[in-house]
C-alpha cells in the first residue's frame, strides 16, 4: 500500500485506505487527509465497480476508531488490519461483533 501512496509521499499528510483479495491484490486504494474519508472512498468505489464481494481485508494506515468497524462490517469485509492501534471502543465493538 505504502508504495502506491502518491499523495503521503508529496505531502506526509495523508491518510490511506486499500483493499485486498483474499489473494493479497489491491483492488482498490485511496488517500485522503482523514482517514474515515480514505475509508469512504474504498468502499464508494468497490461499491462503483461492483467488486465489494472481492473485498476480503482492509487495510488502513491510521487508528481504528468505532466507526471504522461498523463501516467495515457493514461492506462485510471480513479483515480490518491497521498500521496503528485501535480505540477502546473500536475494540469493544469488533469483540462483540466477532460473537
Amino acid at each position: 500500500m505504502r508504495q502506491r501512496q502518491h499523495l503521503f509521499q508529496a505531502s506526509g499528510g495523508t491518510h490511506a485506505a486499500a483493499a485486498f483479495t483474499d489473494d493479497g491484490e489491491i483492488i482498490s486504494l485511496h488517500e485522503d487527509v482523514g482517514r474515515h474519508n480514505a475509508v469512504d472512498k474504498v468502499i464508494g468505489d468497490l461499491l462503483t465497480q461492483a467488486t465489494l464481494s472481492d473485498a476480503h481485508c482492509l487495510l488502513v494506515s491510521g487508528r481504528v476508531s468505532y466507526e471504522i468497524i461498523a463501516k467495515t462490517c457493514r461492506a462485510e469485509i471480513a479483515h480490518l488490519v491497521a498500521v496503528s492501534a485501535p480505540t477502546s471502543l473500536a475494540v469493544m465493538m469488533a469483540r462483540r461483533v466477532r460473537s
